[in-house]
């Protein structure tokens, strides 16, 4: 599901190079599943097919957040956002962060997040931007 996600990204923000390299990090690397496992996670599902996922690593960082493309701007991202916001205040965070990709950004900026940084990461060589980001979640 995340995968598709990603093949589907519109042109302009990330080339398809740089979409390969996320894609294949994603599908094979397994320290991924792994950090799902270690995670707090979530999945949104409809007709037994998983249409969304999120997780909530070492409670106060939101490391994945992917919803299907065919199911975008239907409030699932917002919803798993708000319970892994929840779980992160019951851990006792005040403040959660995240890394969010340029496709991302608005998203998280219009639910109250805030820029820190923008970045650059390599996978496999390949440069690809995203930026750090973080939410107060005790207001």
């Amino acid at each position: 599901m995340s995968l598709q996600t990603i093949r589907a990204v519109e042109p302009g923000l990330y080339n398809s190079v740089q979409l390969n390299a996320w894609f294949s990090s994603l599908k094979e690397n397994p320290s991924v599943y792994q950090r799902l496992k270690n995670a707090y996670s979530l999945a949104a599902k409809e007709d037994g097919h998983i249409i969304g996922m999120a997780s909530l690593l070492d409670g106060d960082l939101i490391d994945f957040l992917y919803i299907h493309k065919d199911y975008q701007r239907h409030g699932i991202a917002t919803e798993l956002l708000n319970r892994l916001e929840k779980k992160a205040l019951e851990k006792g965070n005040i403040e959660v962060y995240t890394e969010a990709s340029l496709i991302a950004v608005p998203f998280f900026k219009k639910r109250g997040y805030h820029e820190k940084l923008v970045q650059t990461k390599y996978i496999k060589g390949i440069s690809i931007k995203n930026v750090q980001m973080c939410r107060k979640v005790n207001n």
